[in-house]
């Protein structure tokens, strides 16, 4: 039973209800989140415009790369979502850059967002390089973790090869090609909608979730993550010893619940966060897009973000649904409400489609995999 069904309140200018761990519904029928304005104010704070300052960052790339000899100013992972699809036109159109693109693709890579990637870099006559698990041990790892914890209903760290091999990938390329520097972005919409579970609940939740599944199911779950694990070390295996070695150890196939980084690149590679310099507004990002380089967005009531991967249908809307009762898209809804940019009731029919859909979702997911 999750969540929402034993709720007697709900907020009535966003999507929480007073289930929602953190969450409480003052007097005036609104959530404290609503209330007190914390997003509005911190995302007020983080992005801001400073065009100028970002084109002197871009002016100290160029003259980087030309004391190097080296063809590209800069580094980009990117998938083909709105994030990543603007940080490449922020590099092309605004900075004047000559970026290198990568993209790690598996079979859980949503299509649009695959011809989305190919159609900015080829529009604005960009290198792109893309990556894929010559073995599928992506694949592989992620149907032994999804037979670990199917009877759980919990996946969290299920995109856990995803952000180690990005990182360990920009590495390589940039190591090879003498790039210092990675364009990247923060989107608060989706970075904050992470934070309203700590960690601690996320532990105690899949804790609860693995002892009440009874014995059998355990050792179950145990001889399945360890077949995850390994299908992860040989995924780290199939790139250069300059990442492998660096990043072994680092990752597990449960780190979204435990501390540490995915892959530290910090001491060979800086990063420029074009969130700072640019506000990320976006309606305007999607028409930029769309108008000036065909790039789509999936067909509405969806988000024109959060669509590039099949795994956050079925995986992680599904976990956040089960511990909550609401999806991680309903809390990027709620955070598109603090910041003034929709209502609740334009957004109904977006929370409504990703409420209706985990169930679905996750059986054509176990379908895909074979699993039974």
């Amino acid at each position: 039973m999750t969540n929402d069904q034993n709720s007697n309140k709900v907020c009535s200018t966003c999507f929480f209800n007073d289930n929602f761990p953190g969450v409480t519904i003052e007097e005036n029928g609104r959530c404290n989140y609503c209330n007190h304005g914390e997003f509005s104010i911190k995302n007020n704070e983080y992005t801001s415009s400073d065009v100028g300052r970002l084109r002197i960052v871009a002016s100290q790339l160029k003259e980087e790369r030309q004391k190097k000899g080296g063809k590209y100013d800069c580094i980009i992972g990117a998938s083909g979502g709105l994030d990543s699809s603007y940080v490449i036109y922020i590099a092309k159109e605004i900075m004047d850059l000559k970026p290198l693109v990568v993209s790690y693709v598996n079979d859980f890579s949503k299509r649009l967002a695959r011809e989305n990637l190919k159609q900015i870099c080829k529009e604005l006559n960009i290198d792109l390089k893309i990556i894929t698990s010559n073995k599928k041990f992506d694949k592989k790892h992620i149907r032994s973790f999804v037979r670990a914890l199917n009877d759980v209903g919990s996946y969290w760290g299920c995109c856990v090869f995803c952000g180690y091999i990005l990182d360990a990938v920009i590495y390589k390329f940039a190591s090879e090609e003498n790039i210092s520097t990675m364009l990247g972005s923060s989107n608060l919409y989706e970075s904050v909608a992470t934070e309203y579970l700590t960690k601690e609940f996320k532990k105690s939740f899949m804790r609860k979730n693995v002892y009440k599944t009874g014995f059998a199911r355990f050792l179950k779950f145990l001889f399945h993550m360890s077949i995850a694990q390994y299908y992860f070390i040989r995924f780290k295996m199939e790139f250069s010893a300059s990442s492998r070695v660096k990043t072994f150890f680092q990752r597990s196939t449960l780190c979204s619940i435990a501390p540490g980084k995915p892959f530290d690149m910090s001491r060979n590679i800086k990063e420029v966060d074009v969130t700072k310099y640019i506000h990320w507004d976006v309606d305007k990002i999607v028409m930029t897009l769309e108008n000036e380089l065909g790039w789509k967005s999936p067909e509405k009531p969806e988000l024109p973000m959060r669509f590039d991967c099949v795994l956050e249908d079925a995986l992680i809307d599904r976990t956040y649904k089960n511990a909550t009762g609401v999806t991680f898209r309903t809390l990027i809804c709620n955070n598109l409400i603090y910041a003034g940019l929709r209502t609740k009731k334009e957004l109904e029919d977006t929370v409504k489609k990703y409420e209706d859909n985990v169930a679905s979702e996750n059986i054509q997911l176990l379908n895909n995999l074979e699993i039974n």
